[in-house]
C-alpha cells in the first residue's frame, strides 16, 4: 500500500471512528489550529528574512555597480595620455613613431610635436594605432586637433575603457561618428545642434 493510500485509511478510520466525540474534535481543532499557527509564523519570519536578503541584494548590487564606475574612472585617469588613431595608412616596416608625428605635424598643423612627445606607439590589429604621450598637455593639444579631421576618414579618440568604449560606439550608433566624442573619458554628443 503507498503511502497516500494509508493516510487516506488514517484519515478514514478516524472521521468514522466511535472516538470522535465533541472533546476530541475540539482537542484535534485546537492542535490543527497550533499547528497552522506555527506554519504561518515560520512562513512569514521566512518571508522577513527573504525579504531582508533581497534587499542587501539591492544594496550589495548598487554597490558593486558603484565600485564599477569608480574604478572605470580610475582605469581611465590612468589612459588619460593615450590616444588611438584610425584611419592613418602604414606600411609594416616603417616606424610607427614617426608616422604619428608626421601625421601630427602635415596634417593635424602642430609644428613643435615629434617622436619625443610619444612614450610608445604601435598598432593595434583594427588597422589603429595606440599613441602614448609624455604628458596629458601633450595628449590634450592633438586630441583637439582633430577637428582638422572632419571631411577625412580619419578619426581621433581617447584610449576608453571598454566601458567607455560600449558607451561611446552606443552613442556613435545612434548620432553618428562625427556626433559623439569623448573628453577625459566623459561621452560628449551632438543631439539637435547641442552639444550634450
Amino acid at each position: 500500500m503507498t503511502q497516500q493510500g494509508q493516510r487516506e485509511l488514517r484519515s478514514k478510520s478516524i472521521s468514522e471512528s466511535t472516538i470522535m466525540d465533541p472533546q476530541t474534535k475540539i482537542i484535534i481543532r485546537k492542535v490543527t489550529d497550533s499547528i497552522n499557527a506555527k506554519i504561518v509564523a515560520e512562513f512569514e519570519t521566512l518571508n522577513m528574512k527573504f525579504t531582508t536578503i533581497q534587499t542587501k541584494i539591492e544594496q550589495n548590487k548598487k554597490s558593486i555597480s558603484d565600485i564599477d564606475h569608480r574604478l572605470d574612472k580610475v582605469e581611465q585617469y590612468f589612459r588619460r595620455c593615450n590616444l588611438r588613431i584610425h584611419g592613418i595608412e602604414f606600411r609594416q616596416q616603417e616606424d610607427t613613431a614617426q608616422t604619428v608625428a608626421n601625421f601630427v605635424k602635415n596634417i593635424l598643423k602642430i609644428n613643435n610635436f615629434s617622436t619625443k612627445d610619444i612614450e610608445c606607439c604601435y598598432h593595434i590589429p583594427n588597422q589603429s594605432l595606440f599613441v602614448k604621450s609624455y604628458s596629458y598637455n601633450v595628449e590634450q593639444i592633438v586630441h583637439n586637433a582633430k577637428k582638422l579631421l572632419k571631411e577625412t576618414k580619419i578619426l581621433i579618440r581617447e584610449d576608453l575603457t571598454p566601458f567607455g568604449l560600449k558607451a561611446i560606439a552606443a552613442a556613435s550608433a545612434k548620432y553618428g561618428a562625427r556626433s559623439a566624442w569623448t573628453m577625459d573619458g566623459d561621452i560628449r554628443m551632438i543631439i539637435n545642434n547641442k552639444v550634450h
